[in-house]
């Protein structure tokens, strides 16, 4: 009966879609032969036209990237470099941007890949997916003699492969790979080796089955800031009073040395986010006013992805500088310490802590 319709019709459904990755796969194959007759050394780039997702199946890599809206923050900071570009390189497609990943290696040789948008003036910029740093590429001529002394680019990477998003792939046939001197002119194709959109939206189109499901909306975060701000603060507390008991010392804590660390930390979280860096001369100016002439303040901020009060104490114990404070020994010795919890989507946090000290200096 109709079990039956909907078997052959899913048969049939598989067997177009086995024939569609087939074909390919042959012109997959095709394009790589071509590619390897521009220049034998072309073997060694890294150029991938098929990656394997979590269940081990190879799809063709632009399957993994498609426009997204404010993406789907992951809900555990997992995932390598690879997953942070896919999901990097989606959310600025989802922002109207030309956007691409780009497949190469950092320094040592260690293969890695980062994300690249192409502005509408031509300006390259290149975004660290793992740490939100951009940086605008200007490529140098290496034939061209130097005008000057050329500045050592500030970017991590040293070559690049292949470029691709959720339509096209191109593969880099620059006489060399070195990103220095590569020209990010994706239309020349005496400089990047295109794969034909049209067989590209045939595996990797949505609703193409080796197209990846939607993805669900982002979750607003649950965590209350403030609760966990100082439930993590008073934890610390006791974990440094705790620690410094061991060693023999007393503990005093100064609250409104406490107090007055917060802007600093809202400043930190700012300017990670932002790269605009916050001016910190009031906090600077307010720590001097608490410190009485003849003593000595210092400060140590870190930052945690995590909530885990027991585990930051330990990380913070194995900084020299961070321990040199928890265990500060000395006169009218008073010590502070604030957690600012700042919360993202799907229960994603950021944690900052400052500790600090201030003591008379004995000279």
């Amino acid at each position: 009966g109709s079990q039956e319709v909907v078997n052959t019709q899913l048969a049939l459904e598989r067997q177009k879609t086995a024939e569609k990755e087939r074909l390919f796969l042959v012109y997959a194959k095709q394009w790589w032969r071509e590619y390897l007759q521009i220049r034998p050394s072309h073997s060694s780039r890294l150029v991938k036209i098929f990656a394997q997702d979590e269940n081990g199946i190879n799809r063709p890599v632009c399957s993994y990237v498609k426009p997204l809206r404010a993406g789907r923050l992951l809900d555990t900071p997992r995932g390598d470099c690879e997953d942070h570009a896919n999901l990097l390189c989606s959310l600025l497609l989802g922002y109207g941007l030309e956007a691409f990943v780009c497949v190469g290696t950092k320094a040592k040789g260690v293969p890695h890949a980062w994300v690249m948008t192409c502005g509408t003036d031509g300006t390259i910029t290149f975004w660290e997916s793992l740490t939100g740093h951009r940086y605008i590429h200007k490529s140098t001529n290496p034939d061209e003699p130097p005008v000057a002394e050329q500045p050592k680019p500030l970017y991590p990477y040293r070559t690049v492969g292949c470029v691709f998003n959720h339509q096209m792939f191109l593969g880099n046939c620059q006489p060399s790979d070195s990103v220095e001197v590569c020209v990010f002119d994706l239309n020349d194709e005496s400089k990047w080796k295109p794969m034909s959109e049209e067989a590209i939206k045939s595996v990797c189109a949505p609703g193409a089955t080796t197209s990846l499901p939607p993805f669900p909306p982002l979750c607003a975060s649950t965590i209350d800031a403030s609760v966990t701000s100082n439930e993590i603060e008073m934890q610390l507390r006791l974990l440094v009073s705790e620690h410094r008991k061991d060693l023999g010392l007393t503990t005093v804590w100064e609250d409104q040395l406490s107090y007055l660390l917060s802007p600093a930390l809202a400043s930190y979280e700012f300017e990670r986010t932002t790269s605009i860096s916050a001016g910190n001369e009031e906090f600077q100016d307010a720590i001097r006013r608490a410190v009485p002439d003849g003593h000595t303040f210092k400060g140590f901020p870190i930052h945690f992805v995590y909530r885990n009060a027991r585990r930051a104490f330990a990380t913070c114990l194995r900084s020299p500088f961070c321990e040199e404070i928890i265990c500060c020994r000395g006169d009218q010795v008073r010590l502070a310490v604030r957690v600012r919890v700042f919360t993202y989507p799907e229960s994603a946090c950021a944690v900052w802590i400052m500790f600090a000290c201030k003591y008379r200096s004995v000279l």
